[in-house]
């Protein structure tokens, strides 16, 4: 089957990398715990920055140590890659804010030999323009643009902090769910 998977906060955990340097960076800022982050509005939790001084940290200044050098593969995706490889065509729908974070995940991804059959970099609510038969996702409202273009259930959202309140499952959930599709 044809799977439409997203990278950042799916396959590639960037919320630690930024969460780690905004601490260097402001050691007196109050940051709520990624554990308690239950909200994809992340910059609501580094209290002292706005949106917009959060993003200008996170995709220019300080873009290549979050998105490359920091940014691990989350352990839950490193353990089923190979099977999910094996037996799907996973197509990547990744909307990068900019040349540089869409050459750095680019780099990522053979870095760390993840398979790189087809890549789209797409503003987030074009990614159900891209055909797939299923589709992971980390951001609810992701989700929800994906299952208005198709139909409820074609989206799953992967389990992370910030996905909790919804209906979000494990890698392993995940892997079952696309047996029986």
């Amino acid at each position: 089957m044809r799977i439409g998977l997203d990278i950042d906060g799916t396959i590639r955990d960037i919320v630690t990398p930024l969460y780690r340097l905004v601490g260097q960076l402001y050691p007196n800022m109050k940051i709520d715990p990624i554990e308690e982050w239950k909200d994809y509005q992340i910059w609501k939790y580094f209290h002292g920055l706005d949106e917009k001084q959060l993003k200008e940290i996170w995709f220019n200044k300080y873009a290549e140590g979050i998105y490359f050098y920091t940014a691990k593969p989350y352990d839950d995706f490193w353990k089923i890659k190979d099977e999910l490889f094996s037996k799907h065509e996973v197509v990547y729908l990744t909307a990068q804010p900019n040349s540089k974070t869409r050459e750095l995940t680019l780099r990522w991804l053979e870095y760390y030999n993840i398979e790189n059959h087809e890549i789209h970099f797409v503003d987030y609510d074009k990614k159900s323009l891209v055909d797939c038969g299923f589709y992971i996702e980390d951001s609810p409202k992701h989700k929800e643009m994906i299952e208005k273009y198709y139909y409820p259930g074609v989206c799953l959202l992967v389990k992370r902090p910030w996905t909790e309140n919804h209906n979000s499952f494990s890698w392993q959930q995940i892997m079952k769910k696309l047996e029986v599709v």
